[in-house]
């Protein structure tokens, strides 16, 4: 998804040029490239189903006029007093709070229902996991409890002591040199691979092969799969997981980071063109 929205500047340009029109209906989750807009209309703005905040509002708003296409550009609020939240009123500068001391604000609840396995959503497990993994490292390296304490507030701390004690009290027996070396991963799925690994048969299965050799390619699939059980990935489809799978292939073979990102960009833009042409063509 992220992807194809980044690709929303060509789209508009191709457009423009094919069409000669200079007017766009956009949603607004989607309009935050560099495409210049002399005029942007808004009405009841919203990020996913809750209103926009102020700060999302402003950095909307400066989409209108861009140097060199546009001098200045107008801001149209429809119906403002209608809006769910009076996100055009307000100073101009706003207080930027960082995810952690979000999320610590009620205690850390959503960390609570990330290892419980609640289902939440995508921005929420981001989050989350971010924070648990922050929460976690820091505790583990310090062996202190002052890490939670600086988020106690007298509304939070029944929460608080439900989130400390859930991440506390969590059994993890990975060498401190991986958890050292994969910080970024959450320590208690580091221990479902870790015990899966050390309990398989033969490792042989899980090696992974010389970039060049055959059966390297399904080789690779086969511990992305791993990793996908283990990790808690969605792969959400076939093509998806090929995907991840040819990515890691190519960055063991060697290929440098600007080549294989130059490559997806290509492919990318290629469909996109392409798609774009045929939609025109039924219309």
């Amino acid at each position: 998804m992220d992807i194809c929205l980044l690709q929303l500047d060509r789209v508009l340009k191709i457009y423009s040029k094919m069409t000669k029109l200079n007017s766009y209906v956009v949603p607004v989750p989607c309009y935050r490239g560099k495409s210049p807009a002399k005029h942007i209309v808004i009405e009841n703005p919203k990020s996913g189903d809750s209103p926009m905040n102020r700060s999302d509002f402003l950095n909307l708003s400066g989409r209108a006029g861009r140097l060199v296409k546009e001098f200045q550009g107008n801001i149209w609020c429809v119906q403002p007093d209608e809006w769910e939240e009076s996100v055009y009123k307000g100073e101009k500068l706003q207080i930027i709070e960082s995810s952690l001391d979000s999320i610590m604000k009620d205690g850390g609840r959503t960390i609570q229902e990330l290892i419980s396995n609640f289902d939440l959503n995508s921005k929420e497990y981001g989050k989350a996991e971010m924070a648990f993994g922050k929460l976690y490292n820091d505790y583990r390296s310090t062996d202190s409890l002052e890490i939670f304490e600086r988020f106690r507030t007298d509304s939070n701390t029944v929460e608080l002591d439900k989130t400390i004690e859930k991440v506390t009290s969590l059994s993890v027996t990975v060498p401190d040199e991986i958890l050292e070396k994969n910080k970024a991963i959450r320590a208690d799925y580091l221990q479902f691979l870790y015990d899966f690994i050390e309990n398989y048969d033969d490792l042989n299965d899980l090696k992974l092969l010389y970039p060049y050799a055959t059966g390297a390619k399904s080789k690779m699939i086969t511990v992305i799969e791993l990793f996908a059980l283990c990790l808690g990935w969605d792969l959400k489809s076939e093509s998806y997981k090929n995907l991840i799978s040819g990515l890691a292939y190519s960055w063991i073979k060697g290929d440098s980071l600007k080549d294989i990102l130059n490559t997806r960009v290509k492919y990318i833009l290629a469909n996109t063109e392409k798609a774009f042409l045929l939609l025109l063509e039924i219309i």
